[in-house]
């Protein structure tokens, strides 16, 4: 890695949209509600993805501008669909709050 990138403010207890990991983690959260359902929107995808940039590394930048387009496609897939959150009732509590604390509710 020659050349720094910019992955945006270090994250927090807040949720920032500019924070690479804070986008990351929405998506996360979102597909914790129901794994099964969820991960197939894109897991497909992400592999295929995995295994090109395996067999022909692109350059940091242009990898994170990529992975960032397919965050936020994968994110609006995950969003949109209408599935049920399977977690037991206390996982939900907790994560109700966590996103509370991150203004995420």
């Amino acid at each position: 890695m020659g050349e720094p990138l910019d992955l945006g403010p270090t994250p927090t207890d807040v949720a920032d949209p500019d924070s690479l990991w804070w986008r990351h983690e929405r998506l996360h959260r979102r597909v914790l509600r129901n794994p099964a359902a969820l991960l197939p929107l894109y897991t497909g995808e992400r592999d295929e993805v995995e295994r090109r940039w395996l067999a022909s590394p692109p350059a940091p930048a242009e990898a994170f501008a990529e992975a960032d387009r397919l965050l936020a496609d994968w994110s609006a897939a995950v969003a949109a669909a209408r599935v049920p959150d399977v977690r037991p009732l206390r996982v939900r509590r907790f994560w109700r709050r966590r996103d509370r604390i991150a203004h995420l509710s």
